[in-house]
């Protein structure tokens, strides 16, 4: 078995909740294997970025970032994406948040 490590400050940080009118969909690498994310991203078309997702609570988690970006261009398969990610992996792995929009009056 080979081990490699990682420079944890070298790693792209976000925010549990992303910014307003953006999604992300990720799965925490404590539930899902590093192999198996990278195989089913490849599988459904996404590059994924290893990220750190800190929480308010302090928590922090790796995660595969599978897909992130404005909510208005998330891809029109967008359901049956999520739905096969959640046939291949345990579906506490996954996560899928997105930031509210504020209106401005």
């Amino acid at each position: 078995m080979t081990t490699a490590t990682i420079d944890l400050q070298s790693i792209r940080t976000v925010s549990g909740i992303p910014p307003a009118g953006q999604r992300h969909l990720s799965v925490n690498l404590a539930i899902v294997s590093l192999k198996d994310a990278l195989e089913i991203a490849k599988d459904l078309g996404f590059t994924p970025q290893l990220v750190l997702v800190n929480y308010r609570s302090g928590i922090s988690e790796i995660h595969a970032l599978f897909w992130e970006g404005a909510i208005e261009e998330t891809p029109a398969n967008w359901d049956e994406t999520i739905d096969q990610l959640a046939d291949r992996v345990n579906p506490d792995g996954i996560r899928h948040c997105w930031g509210r929009h504020i209106k401005v009056a």
